[in-house]
């Protein structure tokens, strides 16, 4: 009995220590017990208190792995093709869109409006559109074109609005929820989400025509919009670059 007793203590030893698993132990306690009655007994006690006592102790913790940490965070100099020169700190904590014009000033949008920031990162222009700014562009004349949800507002350098246009709706022309905006005057392309198409309007806002919206008798299929990302671009030579953010592509299409 005395034998036993002193095995037994040693499984339930391994047990506690996280040194065996519970097969391991079971398996080892049934070859030693198998052929004794009492033995039996004690084998049924000593699982029990080896399980219970070996569910009330965690594992050991696994150390960091300090070595892919170290991956990460080293970048190599070669990869690294700029260096921040300004950090423009004055560009406001909501902004959507950004814009420069000829000089480098930078053109924030947001939701106070729109705040200018010249070539060195200092403040220099600050002014207030009639609803958040979600979009932003700068003409070749100087005009700031700013895209609210669903009206465009025109600006020129300092601030003063020069005209807006805009209607709320689902028709050719109308906006829904603007997105983007590019501009290559005389010519301004207003990207719709709501709608699924850009807009395209001359300066002074008469409407020209609607981009890429579905028209199956046309041959047009559209594009796919399921979220508000659809953005454009003018190229130099005057077409006009846009997204297609559910199929994933870009498309480069005349104007």
């Amino acid at each position: 009995m005395g034998v036993t007793a002193r095995i037994t203590a040693e499984a339930m030893t391994e047990f506690a220590g996280g040194r065996s698993t519970f097969r391991e132990g079971l398996v080892q306690l049934f070859m030693t017990y198998q052929s004794r009655k009492f033995g039996r007994f004690v084998l049924v006690a000593s699982v029990i208190g080896a399980a219970v006592a070996g569910c009330g102790r965690a594992p050991p913790p696994r150390p960091p792995d300090t070595a892919s940490m170290q991956v990460v965070n080293t970048v190599p100099p070669g990869l690294i093709r700029y260096e921040q020169s300004v950090f423009p700190g004055e560009v406001g904590a909501d902004a959507t869109r950004i814009a420069l014009d000829r000089a480098g000033n930078l053109y924030v949008a947001g939701r106070p409006g729109v705040r200018v920031l010249d070539a060195a990162g200092r403040l220099v222009r600050v002014w207030s559109t009639s609803g958040p700014a979600v979009c932003i562009a700068v003409g070749e004349s100087g005009r700031v074109y700013v895209g609210l949800a669903q009206r465009l507002e025109v600006y020129g350098p300092n601030g003063a609005r020069i005209t807006s246009w805009g209607e709320a709706g689902r028709k050719t022309g109308q906006f829904a929820l603007l997105s983007g905006l590019a501009v290559s005057e005389p010519d301004v392309f207003v990207a719709d989400s709501g709608n699924r198409c850009i807009h395209h309007f001359a300066m002074n806002g008469d409407f020209v025509g609607d981009i890429a919206r579905r028209d199956p008798a046309a041959g047009e299929p559209g594009l796919l919009v399921p979220s508000p990302y659809l953005d454009c671009l003018t190229a130099p030579d005057g077409s006009l670059v846009l997204t297609d953010p559910g199929r994933r592509r870009v498309e480069h299409r005349t104007a």
